[in-house]
Formats: C-alpha cells, structure tokens, sequence
C-alpha cells in the first residue's frame, strides 16, 4: 500500500512482486519493486503474518525470470511475407490473509530495522490503532483517513507492519514525478503464502495499475478465488496464466532457498479497482505448460534475397552458355 499525504497523494503505477514459497518450511519470499508516482513524502506498508528479514537483492529477479520464459518462448519461423504475424506477450507492465497472524499485545513494538540501500525499513508490531498512527505519522509518512481504515482491517488479524520510507525523498521530494524502487525481499513464515492485494477504500479508483505477479514453488499455484466464483470479482484476471512451466531457477534466486528447478506461474493483473481482500495461493488444478505467445521470426527476407541471387546466377549460366554457343560457331 503507498502512502502519501491529502494534497500529494502517492499513486502505484505499477509492480512486479515475486512470490518464492517453500511449502515443507512454510517459508515465503516475497520480493517487490513498484513504480509510483509522487511529489510528496512516500512510502509503503506491507502487513505480514510473522517477524520479516528484509534484504536488498543484488540482481533484478524479474530481468533474469523473463529471460528463462523468453529463452523457451515458441518459435515460428516465416520463410515467405505475409500480412498477419502473432504477437508476442509484453511483459512490462507496472496481499491473502495467511490465516496465520499474530503477535504480543501492548503498545508500538519496533521488533526490527533494517537500513537498505533506498528504503529506512521498521518492523512494527501493535494491537491499537492510535499509537501505531501515532508512530508512523511521527517517524515515516502523513496517514490519510482511508489508510487508517486500512491500517485497523490488518491490526484485527494481528499482523506485523513492514514500514518502508523511501531515502530518497529526504533529499529531494519535489523531483521526483515518477520512481521505480529496486527489488527487495522480505523472508517470512506463513501457513499460506499470500499477497496483500487489498486498497484503501479512497485509492485512485478507475486508474489502471499493471501487477505482474510470479509465483516460484514445487508446483503450479493459482490464487484461491478461481476456485471459488463467489469470490471471482476481478474481471482483469485472466483465468489461464502468462506462462507456467518448470525452469531452472537463476543461481542468485537459489541464493535464499529457492530450489534449483521449480515452477513458475505468472499471472498479469489490470484491475481498475481491487476487492477488499487479500489473495491467498493454492495449488493450480490445470497441471498444463503454458508458455508465453509464439515469436515470429521472419526469414522472408533472407529467402527473397537468396531467391534473387539464385535467379541471378541461373540468368547468369544462360548467358554464358548462349555466348558459348556463339563463339563456338564462329570459331567453325
């Protein structure tokens, strides 16, 4: 959730969040970068249901996953023109109660931080809303009254706050129209893996924010509201993945627990407005590989090229050979 104030509100444009989930530790690595726009303070939240590690990564995840799903993308191969060609996927775009929450009563706790290399991160936990408003709006960022309401939804499921304040935005707010972080990862231990999808009641409704969303495990996952139409309210999820198929994981993402194949499930997310609730994951019934849209590679070129310098050498041959006749003629 991006904060900001009344009058300079922060507005999410976009994400990529990758979700790396090991289901025999109940371990789920949740890895985020997000473009926003602002020219205020800024900042984010991310509830969880235990104490975080929180970490920079020194390689972009989603750089190195695209190029796994790129290198076993289809290929058709066009050796004669043609007007209609397939278009391939653009994969430049842009959290589930885990039924597990809970924590020790009393006032604000910072249980930890973490000082990364563009985010101050403080792990809070609390059980009142005043005190952890109080918090946040004296050491992080303004609370408008709608991300209160948000705040208390997650302070009844007894969660943890991960409370990220941008460094960036000490030195100069007012440049910054448009900022895409770095990935960071945030280590938990969930019963359920998740992504905290839920909006405040007054985010920019009728603003299209590009979510792409993968999902890393054992095997395919999806989230729970395709197994369940009553809870199927957003229309912009596709039900059938981007891709979905077994890779073999970057040695950098193995680095943090990832396995050295795993499958991994991508799903794309155009919402307009969110639900008011979070997604869980469980395991994807359709076992099919989907990978992502056939690539055309035109070779008509090359064919038409090595078409004219063959037609060329054959008009060439029947000249030789007429002018061989000539002078044979001439020579009797």
């Amino acid at each position: 959730m991006a904060w900001g104030p009344n009058d300079k509100p922060a507005i999410l444009i976009g994400e990529k969040t990758l979700i790396v989930w090991n289901a025999q530790t109940q371990t789920q690595h949740f890895i985020r970068s997000a473009r926003f726009s602002s020219q205020s303070e800024l900042g984010f939240i991310v509830p969880l249901p235990s104490i975080p590690e929180v970490a920079d990564l020194k390689d972009d995840p989603f750089a190195l996953l695209d190029k796994v799903m790129e290198d076993l993308r289809p290929k058709n191969y066009q050796f004669w023109p043609r007007q209609n060609f397939l278009k391939g996927s653009n994969l430049d775009g842009a959290v589930g109660s885990s039924g597990g929450f809970g924590g020790a009563p009393g006032a604000v706790q910072v249980v930890a931080t973490y000082d990364l290399e563009e985010f101050e991160v403080n792990v809070l936990k609390a059980n009142e809303l005043a005190p952890l408003e109080e918090w946040i709006q004296k050491n992080a960022f303004e609370l408008r009254p709608a991300l209160k309401d948000w705040l208390n939804v997650y302070l009844n499921e007894e969660a943890y706050f991960a409370v990220f304040k941008f460094k960036v935005m000490n030195e100069s707010p007012e440049s910054l129209e448009s900022f895409t972080s770095k990935a960071v990862r945030l280590s938990f231990k969930t019963k359920v893996p998740f992504y905290p999808y839920r909006d405040a009641k007054d985010n920019q409704a009728g603003m299209q924010r590009n979510l792409n969303l993968y999902f890393l495990a054992e095997q395919s996952y999806e989230p729970d509201f395709f197994q369940n139409s009553a809870l199927l309210a957003a229309e912009s999820w596709q039900r059938n993945p981007m891709f979905s198929s077994e890779i073999n994981v970057p040695s950098s993402l193995r680095e943090f627990g990832a396995a050295k194949k795993m499958w991994l499930t991508l799903w794309q997310d155009d919402s307009l407005q969110r639900p008011d609730r979070d997604l869980n994951f469980v395991p994807r019934k359709a076992k099919q590989r989907i990978l992502l849209s056939p690539e055309d590679i035109d070779l008509s070129p090359y064919v038409m090229l090595a078409l004219f310098f063959c037609g060329l050498g054959f008009v060439g041959y029947v000249i030789f050979r007429i002018l061989k006749q000539i002078f044979r003629k001439k020579s009797v």
